[in-house]
């Protein structure tokens, strides 16, 4: 073996790959999440997940009426972090020594660190979390477990669109099922995106060009000048609106889309 590297994560799972000295790879996969019931027996009994507060930029004129609000001057509202975050657990086996080794297992596991996290009522998203174990709210004596922290703005789509998808956790209520990995280009070739939520800037994964490639969004064209390799245009940005997105050239790209939501 010359190296071991962390090469994909779809939800739960990493995908590790195995290089070998004779130029061969091998794969495997490692559950790489927690859930608090199945691996440290906790029964969430409340939570607290606050909206993202609006970052109102207002400004004040001498010598006139009111002020000018400069919020939405970059076309969208920006938004603070969720900070607040409160999770109330209680250890349905409470003797003190197991009491004590979740505590410390769940500390080692998250306390501090900048994690995905997936509620169970809403697996089709998933937020960004940095989460701590509270010690002034955590109480051996009644068995409760506190975590408390801050999360990023938005929810996330849990599976981006060139992503492929799973029966679990898909969600036939709120999931979303596209493909716009591997897209073949042989002239001109359309796909729908299906949009959602905050404007987000896609990303494109170049992988082939035979001759020239370029993407068409609203009618302007931005080429992919550089040959293969990842490309973003700050001004594709898609949001509310299921977008149009047109390939012009001989190619191979792949669109990456996640969807953002309060």
């Amino acid at each position: 073996i010359t190296k071991i590297l962390k090469t994909k994560t779809e939800g739960f799972i990493d995908t590790f790959t195995i290089y070998y000295d004779d130029s061969t790879e091998e794969s495997f996969e490692l559950l790489n999440g927690k859930h608090t019931a199945r691996d440290y027996n906790l029964f969430l009994y409340s939570y607290y997940m606050p909206e993202p507060e609006p970052k109102v930029e207002r400004v004040d004129l001498p010598f006139s009426s009111g002020s000018i609000d400069l919020t939405e001057a970059t076309g969208i509202v920006p938004y603070k972090d969720r900070e607040g975050l409160e999770f109330k657990f209680i250890l349905k086996d409470g003797n003190a020594e197991n009491f004590a080794n979740i505590v410390q297992s769940l500390s080692m596991f998250l306390h501090g660190k900048y994690l995905k996290m997936i509620v169970d009522h809403d697996t089709s998203y998933y937020y960004m979390v940095r989460l701590n174990v509270d010690p002034k709210k955590t109480n051996a004596r009644n068995s409760e477990i506190v975590l408390t922290g801050v999360a990023d703005p938005f929810k996330y789509n849990l599976l981006a669109s060139n992503e492929p998808w799973e029966w679990n956790p898909f969600s036939f209520v709120s999931g979303v099922i596209q493909d716009t990995s591997d897209i073949t280009v042989n002239g001109e070739k359309e796909i729908e995106v299906m949009a959602g939520g905050i404007p987000t800037c896609p990303e494109f994964y170049v992988s082939k060009i035979e001759t020239t490639l370029s993407v068409v969004f609203d009618d302007i064209t931005y080429k992919f000048a550089s040959g293969a390799g990842s490309y973003r245009f700050p001004q594709i940005r898609i949001s509310g609106d299921d977008a149009v997105i047109k390939f012009v050239g001989k190619g191979k790209v792949s669109l990456a889309y996640r969807g953002r939501f309060l």
